[in-house]
C-alpha cells in the first residue's frame, strides 16, 4: 500500500513538473538546456499522452493532468492571418493539425545531401543543393539562421524535402559572419550569392527565400531589394526592426541584445539611422513579393514583436502576408518535424507556395 501511494506522488510530480515547463516565462528561457527542453515539451505531446494515461490509470480521480494536456493542444491552435483577408478555408483546414495522432513521433529522417553540381561550381564551397526528381518549377534559397555568427548550410536541410515533394528544388547557402564581417558586408555577400544563383538559373523557374532568425532577417533584406526576382519569401522569427529590438530587450536578457547589435552593425556613431537602412520593416514597399511570416510567442532568442510589426506595416501599406502566429511556441519550432507547429506551419506552407 505504502509503495503505491509512494508511486502515485511520484506520477503526479513527474506530471507537475513536465506540465509547469509549458509556462515557463520567456526571460527565464535563454540559450542553454532550458530552451531545448521546452522545445521538447510544447512540441512534442508523445510523452505527455502518454503520462496523462498512465496517471489516469493509477489515480482515475485526478483528472488535472490530462486536462491541461487538452487545454495546452487547444491553446495550440494558431492565429491565421491573411492579406487579402480571403482565409475562411484556410482557418477551417488549419485549426487542428490532422496528422496529430498518425506523426505523433516528431523527429525528422535523415536527409541526404547532395553536393553543389558541376555546372555552378563557380559558387563559393559549403554551399548545397537539394535537387528534385523531376523537373522543379521553383527554386527555394535557405538561410540558416545563428544570430550572424554561428550555423551553416546543413542547418535543418532536413525541410528539403518538404520542398521536393512541391517540385521545388532547394539551395542552402553558407554567408559571410561576425567577428569577421559586420551586418553590412554579411547583407552585401548574401546578395551577392544570391545574384550567382540567380544568373546560373533558368529565367523561368520561380525563386523562393526561406530563411530563419537571421536567415529571415537576410531573406527579408533580398526581398526588398531584388523584389522583382522573388516569387515568394518566408520568414520564421524574423528579425526585423533592430531599433525596436535593442529598446524592447529584457534586463535579465542573457544574450545583451543591445551590445550585440551594437557590435554586429559596426557600433556607428548614428546607431538610429544605420539600424534603419539594416530593418527589413523600414524598407518594405508595394513592390514586395508575398510575405509568409511564422513565430512563437514564447520566443526568448527573437521577441514576437519583431514579427507583429512586419505585418502592421506590410498591412499598412497593402502588402500580401500571412502570419502564423503560434502559442507557446518558441525558437527553433521547426526542429521537430512532426512538432504541433511544424505540422500546421508545413500546412500553411504548401498552400503559400501554390497560391496563384
Amino acid at each position: 500500500m505504502l509503495e503505491s501511494f509512494y508511486f502515485l506522488v511520484a506520477i503526479n510530480a513527474l506530471a507537475l513538473a513536465w506540465c509547469s515547463i509549458i509556462f515557463i516565462p520567456t526571460r527565464w528561457i535563454r540559450w542553454g538546456w532550458l530552451w531545448y527542453l521546452q522545445i521538447l515539451v510544447t512540441e512534442w505531446i508523445a510523452l505527455s499522452l502518454a503520462l496523462s494515461i498512465l496517471h489516469v490509470l493509477v489515480s482515475p480521480w485526478l483528472l488535472w493532468f490530462p486536462i491541461v494536456i487538452i487545454f495546452y493542444i487547444f491553446q495550440r491552435t494558431q492565429i491565421f492571418k491573411e492579406h487579402p483577408s480571403d482565409n475562411s478555408q484556410g482557418l477551417q483546414d488549419l485549426s487542428w493539425p490532422t496528422s496529430l495522432v498518425k506523426n505523433i513521433w516528431p523527429f525528422h529522417r535523415s536527409v541526404k545531401c547532395v553536393p553543389w553540381s558541376s555546372k555552378t561550381t563557380f559558387m563559393h564551397n559549403g554551399h548545397l543543393r537539394f535537387p528534385t526528381s523531376e523537373t522543379p518549377e521553383q527554386l527555394c534559397i535557405h538561410i540558416h539562421g545563428g544570430a550572424w555568427k554561428h550555423g551553416d548550410a546543413r542547418q535543418l536541410s532536413f525541410i528539403s524535402r518538404l520542398f521536393n515533394q512541391l517540385q521545388t528544388e532547394v539551395i542552402s547557402i553558407n554567408y559571410k559572419k561576425y567577428p569577421q564581417d559586420n551586418l553590412s558586408r554579411i547583407i552585401s555577400s548574401v546578395e551577392e550569392t544570391f545574384l550567382e544563383i540567380y544568373a546560373s538559373e533558368s529565367p523561368n523557374k520561380k525563386v523562393v527565400l526561406y530563411g530563419r532568425s537571421a536567415g529571415a532577417h537576410l531573406a527579408l533584406m533580398l526581398a526588398a531589394k531584388f523584389s522583382n526576382k522573388i516569387e515568394r519569401v518566408i520568414a520564421l522569427y524574423p528579425v526585423t526592426d533592430l531599433s525596436s529590438l535593442v529598446a524592447e530587450s529584457s534586463p535579465n536578457d542573457l544574450l545583451k541584445t543591445p551590445q550585440w547589435i551594437r557590435e554586429v552593425t559596426g557600433d556607428s556613431p548614428d546607431n538610429l539611422k544605420l539600424y534603419a537602412q539594416l530593418s527589413p520593416a523600414k524598407l518594405l514597399h508595394p513592390e514586395m513579393p508575398p510575405i509568409l511570416a511564422v513565430h512563437g510567442d514564447n520566443d526568448p532568442v527573437v521577441n514576437i514583436q519583431q514579427s507583429d510589426l512586419l505585418f502592421r506595416e506590410a498591412e499598412r501599406k497593402g502588402l500580401d502576408i500571412t502570419y502564423l502566429r503560434f502559442k507557446f511556441a518558441t525558437h527553433g519550432f521547426d526542429a521537430l518535424w512532426n512538432g504541433l507547429s511544424m505540422q500546421i506551419f508545413r500546412r500553411v506552407l504548401k498552400q503559400f507556395l501554390r497560391k496563384s
